[in-house]
């Protein structure tokens, strides 16, 4: 299948931010009347308190997964949103599994560590920064976990850290261009690949560092050596 990691421009200031003192807030019952009054099909958000959330939308128009942001700054905590709960979202899309972060997620390696117990192949990232050092640390993930990124930022952001897909192993597939147009990387996800770094990260890396990480070394450790435990002696 083929994946895309879009930007597109975004108003300064657009972010979705709680109701200022003064402003008048209407009701969902209200909104309803005023959508049927000038037939008119509306969103509303139905809480007063939002999360920072990503929906997906199948190519039928049918919503299949909403992922609420599950780490906040401390802006974000203090007035803008809250927390998601903690489980991860998963969605599969011909037969590629999918996981969700979000912009200041990139910053915990456990959040990208569980989608790879979870076998996800692929993790979409949405980042509302321009921070190189957040692409690298994204590009980490592939090299680490052994699957495809997606890094998606906002147009206005892509100057030092432009939209990218990186491989299982670490390589950038695509990249778009660092110059704060809207633009689309794309890349073809195969699970049954050739290319000798995406096949080597999938079918050799990833299930040895799971092997790594359980009991692999547990039937060869000298656990009667005296040195083990005497870490001052010869």
């Amino acid at each position: 299948m083929r994946a895309a990691s879009a930007r597109a421009t975004r108003r300064p200031g657009a972010g979705r931010k709680r109701d200022r003192p003064g402003a008048k807030r209407l009701t969902p019952e209200q909104k309803a009347e005023q959508a049927e009054r000038d037939h008119r099909r509306l969103l509303h958000r139905l809480q007063e308190v939002e999360a920072a959330s990503e929906d997906t939308w199948s190519d039928q128009g049918r919503l299949v997964a909403r992922y609420d942001k599950r780490f906040l700054s401390n802006t974000e905590l203090s007035y803008l949103y809250t927390p998601g709960r903690p489980e991860p979202t998963v969605f599969e899309v011909d037969g590629v599994r999918f996981g969700l972060a979000i912009c200041i997620e990139a910053n915990f390696p456990a959040l990208f560590a569980e989608y790879e117990r979870l076998d996800v192949d692929c993790v979409l990232v949405s980042v509302m920064v321009d921070d190189p050092a957040r692409a690298t640390v994204a590009q980490a993930y592939g090299t680490l976990d052994n699957y495809w990124l997606g890094h998606a930022v906002p147009a206005q952001c892509a100057a030092g850290a432009p939209c990218g897909i990186v491989a299982p192993g670490g390589r950038w597939l695509h990249r778009t261009d660092a110059d704060n147009r809207p633009a689309l990387a794309l890349a073809d996800l195969d699970l049954h690949s050739t290319e000798a770094d995406i096949d080597i990260a999938m079918r050799c890396v990833r299930p040895w560092r799971r092997l790594a990480r359980a009991d692999l070394y547990i039937s060869h450790r000298a656990d009667a050596d005296p040195r083990s435990h005497e870490r001052t002696a010869f």
